[in-house]
């Protein structure tokens, strides 16, 4: 007997099973992160799920967000459940900025999306990295997403909705080869209230 479990651990460390973390753990004070899992145990990546909408006079931007689980993050790291996710930006009814079109696949560091959750801790401000099509290539930017509810006056009484409060702000800005075409401007609002719609 003592030698099927002895022979079961060895088969499991062989293979390379993760060490699995929730995302509410410090994982970064563990070494080696190449075979962490950090796992929304609790689910509660699961509330920023859906579609939301900021609109105001001559401006529209449309947020997709959805929880991606054993998403690879590439290099070093592990996987992680990540909120990940597309947008679309019209201003003065012209189309700015269209990523909606470009699925989410499951958990592959070479996904297409312009919006993913770096640190997520419940209850707290989530950060994202937010990429702009055109000029992420010189500039990285950084999104600080505060969730919320708040109670509306309809026909039909109170409605509770949610809200997400984000503010954007570039982070970096890198044009090693004096490239014309180079910006370091944001391409959508810098601070908005998106509401929820599905």
């Amino acid at each position: 007997m003592k030698l099927h479990v002895n022979l079961i651990f060895f088969i499991g460390a062989c293979l390379g099973y993760s060490q699995i973390v929730p995302i509410d753990y410090n994982y970064l004070s563990i070494d080696d992160q190449s075979n962490l899992y950090i796992k929304d145990i609790n689910n509660d990546m699961l509330v920023f799920e859906g579609t939301y909408k900021f609109e105001q006079s001559n401006e529209e931007f449309t947020l997709v967000l959805e929880r991606v689980e054993a998403h690879e993050k590439g290099g070093e790291y592990g996987k992680a459940d990540m909120l990940l996710g597309n947008y679309k930006y019209v201003k003065n009814g012209v189309e700015i900025i269209n990523t909606l079109n470009q699925a989410i696949t499951q958990g592959s560091p070479d996904d297409v999306y312009h919006f993913s959750s770096m640190y997520f801790r419940p209850g707290k401000p989530v950060n994202f990295i937010f990429e702009d099509p055109v000029n992420s290539k010189w500039t990285s930017y950084d999104s600080n997403v505060i969730l919320s509810t708040r109670e509306i006056l309809t026909s039909s009484g109170l409605v509770e909705q949610k809200v997400l409060r984000m503010k954007t702000m570039i982070v970096g800005f890198l044009n090693l080869n004096d490239d014309p075409e180079a910006s370091q401007r944001l391409r959508i609002p810098k601070e908005m209230t998106l509401i929820k719609v599905d």
